[in-house]
């Protein structure tokens, strides 16, 4: 009898042990993916960062042509629907209209 509630105890301590290292391992297992969310969201920043660093070198090597282009705007009066000043101006050439010959592509 005595042997019996010793072998019913360590089978009690054992099935204990197993839920707590089930409970250790699902733990586990969940940090696991944490620290992989992580490792995710950290290499996107990353990443984005880069990308805004591009975005700004980029934007500094027009930034001439942006400021000559809002010069240019600045130019422009709507009450007058003119051009301040002088700017250079181009004249459209007139469009030539010819009857389509056979032999012509």
């Amino acid at each position: 009898m005595r042997m019996l509630e010793t072998t019913l105890s360590l089978n009690d301590e054992a099935t204990s042990s197993q839920v707590s290292l089930d409970v250790a391992y699902a733990k586990i297992q969940k940090l696991k993916a944490k620290n992989e969310k992580l490792k995710c969201d950290i290499f996107n920043h990353e990443s984005r960062f880069e990308a805004q660093v591009r975005l700004l070198k980029d934007l500094n090597e027009l930034r001439p042509q942006l400021e000559a282009l809002l010069k240019r705007m600045s130019a422009w009066s709507p009450e007058r629907r003119s051009w301040k000043g002088s700017l250079p101006r181009t004249r459209r050439k007139p469009i030539q209209r010819r009857a389509w010959h056979p032999g012509q592509s």
